[in-house]
C-alpha cells in the first residue's frame, strides 16, 4: 500500500507522525474498507497551491458531505475556544525553554 493508505491499527500507533509529518490526505482503513480520512492541517493550509491536494480534498469533503465552509467554521471555532489554553502553554513552554526572557517581559506564567 502507498503513504496514502493506512490501516486503523497503523494509524493509531503512528498518530504523532502521521499528525506531524504527513504530506497528503490518507485514507484510514479496517479490513480493507475506508473508514475515515485524514487531511493533515499543513496540507489543507497549502491546498490551493497543489492542485491534486485540492481535487483529493474537494472529493474528500463531497464524500462527507461538507464543504470547506464547514471545515474553516470548525477550525475557528477550535481556535476561539483554545485561544486562552494556547496561549497559557506557550507562555509555560516559554518560561520553561527561555526563562530570563520572560522575566524581561514580566510574562511568568505559573506551571
Amino acid at each position: 500500500m502507498s503513504d496514502a493508505f493506512v490501516s486503523v491499527y497503523e494509524f493509531r500507533k503512528r498518530l504523532e507522525q502521521h499528525m506531524l509529518h504527513a504530506r497528503q490526505p490518507m485514507v484510514v482503513s479496517h479490513g480493507g474498507m475506508p473508514i475515515g480520512y485524514f487531511i493533515p492541517a499543513k496540507v489543507w493550509h497549502d491546498r490551493a497551491t497543489v492542485e491534486v491536494f485540492n481535487e483529493l480534498i474537494s472529493a474528500i469533503l463531497e464524500m462527507s458531505g461538507y464543504d470547506e465552509a464547514d471545515v474553516k467554521e470548525a477550525i475557528e471555532s477550535y481556535s476561539s475556544a483554545n485561544a486562552e489554553i494556547t496561549r497559557e502553554r506557550m507562555l509555560r513552554h516559554l518560561a520553561r525553554v527561555h526563562p530570563e526572557a520572560m522575566q524581561k517581559t514580566g510574562n511568568i506564567a505559573k506551571r
